[in-house]
């Protein structure tokens, strides 16, 4: 399904950034700086034997969920990577025409990449079967109507990514019967991020769905993970080289 090249919280060195394969197509949830070194030092062609892929990448995908450095901040470097180093083409995929706009101002304007590089779309401009839906959700106020999840069908499966958000309600209605959810977490009862004691409160909601949960974006993951063991919930399985 899903594999990670970190998943912790943006004040740590391993930020959050999944990957899964599409084909020819390498596509990236988010890209932080971390994220790029690792894609720089590990290859794509290992990132994809590791998701179960032979096959040579043709493009590089990165679906936005906000605007965050944490999440956007190696898009830019990204581009120029691949665009010098590795003769390839990326396709950045945003969840709004105002979010468009936004990442257009941040890789021309204020990055320079070459405008031969990339494209920014939105979702509904997109031909991917697998991109279902975003969806909008509440995480930082000032950035109010511009953070997103993702709903996404992955190896047959109703797949569920939150990005950052500060509730899991908006992501309720999406969970069919056996479902994969990746959802952010925090230790700390604070007003941005999804507490640990408030999911816990949808154990039971998942367990009758049958809905497989993995953790990410975590700032204290041995608390997390203790917190949430006895409720079946995994860690989002990372990368290994």
């Amino acid at each position: 399904m899903l594999r990670f090249l970190g998943r912790r919280s943006a004040f740590y060195e391993e930020q959050n950034n999944a990957y899964f394969m599409d084909g020819d197509r390498i596509v990236f949830i988010d890209c932080a700086m971390y994220g790029f070194h690792v894609i720089r030092k590990t290859g794509l062609e290992e990132l994809a034997k590791a998701a179960g892929s032979a096959q040579d990448i043709r493009e590089i995908a990165v679906l936005v969920t906000h605007t965050h450095g944490d999440h956007v901040g190696g898009i830019p470097m990204l581009i120029h990577y691949a665009y010098y180093i590795m003769k390839k083409y990326v396709t950045v995929v945003v969840p709004s025409g105002e979010l468009r706009d936004e990442m257009n101002f941040l890789l021309e304007k204020l990055e320079g990449c070459d405008l031969g590089a990339y494209r920014v779309i939105t979702v509904e401009e997109t031909d991917y079967d697998w991109l279902k839906a975003a969806i909008p959700t509440d995480h930082a106020p000032g950035l109010a109507g511009k953070c997103f999840g993702y709903q996404l069908e992955l190896g047959g499966k109703n797949v569920l990514y939150t990005g950052d958000t500060n509730t899991i309600e908006p992501f309720l209605p999406y969970l069919t019967n056996g479902s994969v959810l990746y959802t952010e977490v925090s230790a700390y009862d604070v007003p941005v991020h999804l507490y640990v004691e408030k999911l816990l409160v949808q154990a039971d909601f998942f367990k009758e769905r049958q809905t497989e949960i993995y953790l990410m974006h975590m700032d204290d993951e041995e608390t997390i993970l203790e917190k949430t063991r006895a409720a079946g919930f995994k860690p989002a399985p990372l990368y290994h080289g």
